[in-house]
């Protein structure tokens, strides 16, 4: 095994995810190609970001990377191991290595359990641990998330929206994972406590050595906890772009993102990028790039080829625009690649 493979803690190999709709008269029954052929590394230690438009398929990917879906074709490998089709043993440590942030810290706690109890839950399932043990874990992760002990004996309800957060984060790190999927984690919270949150989900990595997948909108957030950023578009990967070269994205949708995105200091001009149009329908997605009817640097062959996703990992694109993304790639079968 090469030792690039080694560093993979998550891999998703040509995962797409599609959704039947709703069916309405005659016809064939349409259907919603959320991810189409997405393939994305995440290595141990490291801190990714997944930005796209509302409707891109990241929160599928999110999904697909904690198996709260399946993906249609494609697979998920977690160390190693496909996960997606997995059994038994290798889903239980698989569950224990892998935790989430959601988006609504409020949805995701059972407003009937203390916060003692959401936080040990976890701790109950997986591990043998005795009542002492379980209170001094319990403090220590009220500590670490920047809550009191005291806070253990209140419900959700009788916290505010930062602090809910705070302990989804506890309670995400009480297994100690590897990976944690944080699914806009910051977006539901009130301006003033983001960076708070912000700053307290990187200090946890420096600390314990956690890899992040961080799904949002809002770049300058993800950018912030993120060493590389994806960005997706209508189902695709259309750039990899390690956060230290963002001034220099060449996808034409980044550099939109990018413009679009409020500046470090109030008096930054940016150059904005125009983009035309609204978001193309999920039932009718343009053909070849999918980009090219917003995109104004649009070319004739940007309908007529698909642009592949070209480059190493954290400097690929998917544009016509670069040579290499108009030259078909052949896709090698997993039995044949070497290992």
């Amino acid at each position: 095994m090469s030792e690039a493979r080694q560093m993979t803690l998550l891999e998703l190999d040509h995962v797409s995810k599609v959704f039947p709709a709703a069916h309405v008269g005659f016809g064939p029954r349409p259907v919603v190609r959320a991810v189409d052929d997405v393939s994305i590394d995440v290595r141990a230690g490291e801190s990714v970001g997944l930005v796209g438009e509302s409707g891109c398929g990241k929160t599928t990917i999110a999904r697909i990377s904690l198996l709260l879906e399946k993906p249609t074709t494609g697979s998920v490998r977690f160390q190693g191991v496909d996960v997606s089709h997995g059994s038994g043993r290798q889903l239980k440590h698989f569950r224990s290595s892998v935790q989430a942030v959601f988006q609504d810290p409020w949805s995701s706690l059972n407003p009937r359990l203390t916060i003692a109890s959401a936080v040990l839950e976890p701790l109950i399932v997986n591990r043998q641990l005795g009542g002492r043990e379980r209170s001094a874990r319990a403090e220590e992760l009220m500590r670490a998330v920047g809550l009191e002990p005291t806070h253990l004996k209140r419900y959700p309800h009788e916290m505010s929206g930062g602090q809910r957060q705070r302990v989804a984060i506890a309670r995400a790190i009480s297994l100690d994972p590897a990976l944690i999927v944080l699914d806009e984690p910051v977006s539901s919270l009130d301006v003033s406590i983001r960076s708070q949150i912000m700053n307290l989900l990187k200090d946890l990595q420096t600390q314990r050595a956690v890899t992040y997948v961080t799904i949002g909108h809002h770049f300058a957030s993800v950018a912030y906890v993120s060493q590389r950023i994806v960005v997706m578009y209508l189902g695709k990967v259309v750039e990899d772009i390690g956060v230290a070269d963002l001034e220099r994205a060449r996808h034409p949708y980044t550099q939109a993102l990018l413009a679009a995105a409020l500046p470090s200091h109030p008096s930054s001009r940016g150059r904005p990028l125009p983009v035309k149009g609204d978001l193309p329908s999920p039932y009718d997605i343009p053909s070849a790039c999918r980009f090219r009817t917003r995109c104004p640097y649009a070319m004739q062959i940007c309908a007529e080829v698909e642009p592949q996703l070209v480059g190493p990992v954290g400097a690929k694109v998917a544009c016509h625009l670069y040579p290499a993304a108009t030259t078909p790639v052949s896709r090698p079968s997993r039995a044949t690649s070497p290992a």
